[in-house]
């Protein structure tokens, strides 16, 4: 009688034949047994080889396996949980697949709780710890929220990054792809006209506002500042129109300070005496040329508004700390019939406007705002005529041009 063949004992098999208790060939990555009833091949998170053994005399064992005793403990502690899950088939598990772009994405969502949201507003830190914890919230359960912010935070890092490295390109075309998607699902959004959403919709405005005021414009383009003003009258169109669900919302603080703001008058910086000359119909030692616009009393009365809210806003920005949430607010309290004149390029709307840039231009220390009073300020210049430019923009061109401290810093 032949001698009995002896087999070598393995534990080095699969985790899901060592269940059922079946000799598993141990073929990597799944063995025979898991291949033919299509089951999940799993093996130990340690086997040692089965060829080394313990040294009986306690001294240290040469094995060439590297892995430290505690981390090894743990490895058999996830070993004896894998061995109590019964084996499935995959295709009752769900295939989760974590891609590129997923990656893409919650590395912006990380830089913009860590960065980006702090170049937003210099309004103060509470107002920045909504942004920093409240934006990513909602934009979590709204998608064009998430499009808007992502595609803000993209743009920055384009920005903050090398302009000759190719992250800077990769982030721009980032930044593109998730406006584009943003602007299309906001649409949606707005003609769903649902008050659940309402601070959604003014997240995923307000980030799309900072982005479209980002962009550069080429020289001969209308300044991207004068196409910005729609989308922030916008943007207070839609927070007006859901006010008490917005009031009573985590962003009340947001909303409260860039659109309820009460503007007062203030008794320090003033505006040039000779712009007030603008909306006079009368004639003065300093009217400007082409008063031909005036000869009725509604332009004068629209001009006259015009430079009322400027003087106030102006007043309030260079007395309380520069606040972004200040200079914008002309732009959202200006009557509907002057920004058709600044459409129709009228001289006295552009000079009017000129000075508004220089509040901008105290900005220009924010990443989103660099650059923004300059490139418009030399559009118009372009526009005007010889005796506009002499008369009207000598004195904000030397502020816009001059040695005007910024405030605001790049957020690395």
């Amino acid at each position: 009688m032949p001698p009995k063949r002896r087999h070598t004992k393995s534990r080095n098999g699969c985790m899901t034949c060592r269940r059922r208790r079946v000799k598993c060939d141990e073929i990597r990555p799944i063995c025979t047994n898991c291949t033919r009833r299509e089951l999940d091949c799993v093996y130990a998170a340690y086997c040692p080889p089965a060829s080394i053994k313990p040294r009986r005399n306690g001294s240290t064992s040469t094995s060439s396996s590297s892995v430290p005793i505690p981390l090894a403990g743990l490895a058999r502690q996830l070993d004896a949980i894998l061995l109590g899950i019964p084996p499935r088939s995959p295709s009752s598990l769900p295939n989760i697949l974590i891609s590129s772009k997923d990656l893409d994405n919650l590395s912006l969502l990380h830089q913009f709780t860590i960065r980006t949201h702090k170049s937003f507003t210099n309004d103060g830190e509470y107002v920045k710890e909504i942004w920093r914890t409240k934006i990513p919230v909602i934009a979590l359960q709204n998608d064009f929220a998430m499009h808007a912010l992502l595609a803000t935070t993209a743009l920055h890092s384009s920005h903050t990054a090398d302009t000759s490295s190719p992250a800077a390109s990769r982030y721009q075309i980032i930044a593109a792809r998730h406006y584009d998607r943003a602007l299309s699902s906001l649409r949606t959004a707005i003609l769903k006209r649902s008050s659940q959403n309402a601070e959604a919709l003014f997240a995923a405005s307000a980030l799309i506002a900072i982005y479209a005021f980002a962009c550069r414009t080429a020289p001969n383009e209308t300044p991207r500042i004068l196409t910005w003003i729609p989308l922030l009258r916008g943007i207070t169109a839609i927070t007006r129109e859901w006010w008490p669900r917005v009031e009573q919302g985590d962003l009340s603080p947001i909303v409260d300070k860039c659109i309820r703001k009460s503007i007062e008058d203030g008794d320090f910086l003033t505006l040039p005496a000779n712009i007030f000359h603008l909306y006079l119909p009368t004639p003065t030692p300093n009217i400007p040329p082409d008063q031909d616009e005036l000869v009725d009393s509604t332009s004068s009365d629209i001009y006259k508004q015009a430079i009322d809210a400027l003087r106030k806003v102006w007043n309030h920005f260079w007395t309380m700390g520069y606040q972004i949430s200040s200079a914008f607010q002309w732009l959202v309290v200006l009557p509907e019939e002057f920004i058709s004149l600044l459409r129709e390029w009228r001289p006295r709307a552009l000079v009017i406007f000129c000075h508004f840039l220089c509040m901008v231009k105290k900005l220009d220390g924010f990443w989103w705002i660099r650059g923004r009073a300059q490139e418009a300020f030399l559009r118009i210049e372009r526009e005007l005529g010889v005796a506009w430019r002499e008369r009207w923009l000598e004195w904000p061109r030397e502020i816009i041009f001059g040695r005007c401290e910024t405030v605001g810093q790049e957020v690395l």
